[in-house]
């Protein structure tokens, strides 16, 4: 209800995200600093809260999931420019895995963790990884590691001005094509998995799979995927093929529901179950053009955030980035701006859904929120590039989070029938 009623009051000045986040902790009252630091300005006292409940917070995960690094390890992982080796989380006992039976935020109040919420907004739920009060607190723990936190909680490199966060200045794209370029690896595009065969009663045999494809397409990977309205009009003319190929063992990295509904057509009962009981909620990225206007409030900065428009999770816009500006830098963009070369810009739009996606409504329900959006916002001429919905982030509820679905899987499942998830 707090977070409701904010959403709805006038935007306030805009404010970088350290300074809110220290704002609602001293908002939410939270008073787990030692006596002696009581009498410090309340801002000061917010940090010291955020801090001491990041030790608190390392201290119960491990309570619960068990001990997979310790600080000195992180430190020379640090030292040595190694990323840490992180497991699954480890199967909790029946009094711990009861301890998870809630929400994300309400784990947060009982374990005394209220401190970590507006970080948590920015880590999990900005992220598209679910809402804090609706998502099993499962979920928040799984995401939010120690490793994770220990270097939110790393004040040298909060001094030395760190960036929290990096991008690919040719973005995740071309990171992938120079893997695929370099390993040779023969990618099948623009394809229709029809069918599955793994051949459960004969070990030896290799796990069959059948596709379809237009004629010539297979090859191009700028190609639109298949979809119904392909087969109307012109694409026609472009003869459906299908094909089968063989393999030793199936990756399955696509959504496991989804899979079910379509092409896993071999489905134990088991992975019926399992599976069957996951759902996903929605994410949208819309790319759109708009004049270039640095004045505006939104032009302020690189990613503009609301979170309380987040923790709502109604579909309205609650992040935007300017990737031109990342890139650039402030100074380079306004002066190009200024000296009259750069009169068009784009932004990246963020909406989510706290419900799986319905694509023959939700495209053009979202599209129609962000171009209310736009306009509250004054910009000019705005011209809507592409815009892709996906079904994001498939959980388990809390029920199948306490039957031990995710450990299942893990320990019973993977590499079980010639496939890992």
């Amino acid at each position: 209800e707090e977070h409701e009623k904010k959403s709805s009051e006038p935007a306030a000045s805009t404010v970088n995200y350290t300074d809110w986040a220290l704002g609602e902790i001293k908002d939410l009252n939270v008073n787990v600093v030692p006596k002696m630091f009581e009498r410090l300005p309340k801002l000061i006292t917010s940090g010291i809260s955020f801090e001491r409940a990041i030790d608190n917070y390392i201290n119960i995960h491990q309570e619960i999931f068990g001990k997979q690094s310790s600080y000195i390890s992180y430190l020379t992982n640090k030292i040595q420019k190694k990323s840490p080796i992180r497991g699954f989380p480890g199967r909790p006992s029946k009094e711990n895995l009861e301890r998870l039976n809630c929400s994300f935020l309400e784990f947060l109040e009982h374990e005394n963790l209220r401190s970590l919420i507006p970080f948590f907004v920015y880590s999990q739920s900005v992220q598209g990884y679910g809402i804090l009060d609706k998502i099993p607190a499962f979920y928040g723990l799984f995401w939010n590691t120690p490793e994770l936190m220990r270097t939110a909680a790393d004040i040298l490199r909060l001094s030395r001005d760190d960036p929290n966060v990096i991008v690919l200045t040719k973005g995740y794209q071309h990171l992938w094509e120079q893997m695929i370029a370099k390993d040779k690896l023969n990618v099948i595009y623009n394809c229709e998995v029809t069918k599955l065969d793994r051949h459960l009663q004969d070990k030896h045999k290799k796990v069959e799979i059948w596709y379809t494809q237009r004629a010539g397409d297979g090859d191009d990977k700028n190609c639109g995927p298949l979809s119904l309205d392909d087969q109307d009009g012109k694409d026609d003319e472009k003869a459906q093929e299908t094909s089968k190929i063989e393999v030793d063992i199936l990756f399955l990295a696509c959504g496991c529901r989804n899979a079910l509904n379509s092409f896993w057509t071999d489905a134990t009962e088991q992975e019926r179950e399992v599976f069957g009981a996951i759902n996903p909620h929605t994410l949208c990225a819309t790319l759109f053009e708009f004049d270039a206007n640095p004045e505006l409030e939104t032009h302020q900065t690189v990613v503009d955030i609301w979170p309380n428009i987040c923790w709502k999770g109604n579909g309205m816009v609650y992040a935007h980035r300017n990737s031109a500006k990342c890139l650039m830098g402030h100074d380079e963009y306004n002066r190009l701006v200024k000296e009259g070369k750069l009169k068009r810009d784009r932004g990246v739009s963020y909406q989510f859904l706290n419900r799986p996606p319905n694509m023959d409504e939700d495209s053009k329900n979202l599209e129609h929120q962000l171009m209310e959006c736009l306009e509250v916002w004054g910009e000019k001429n705005v011209k809507v590039v592409q815009q892709e919905c996906w079904d994001y982030m498939p959980m388990w509820e809390q029920a199948e989070i306490q039957k031990a679905y995710p450990w299942i899987v893990k320990d019973e499942m993977q590499g079980k029938n010639k496939n890992t998830f």
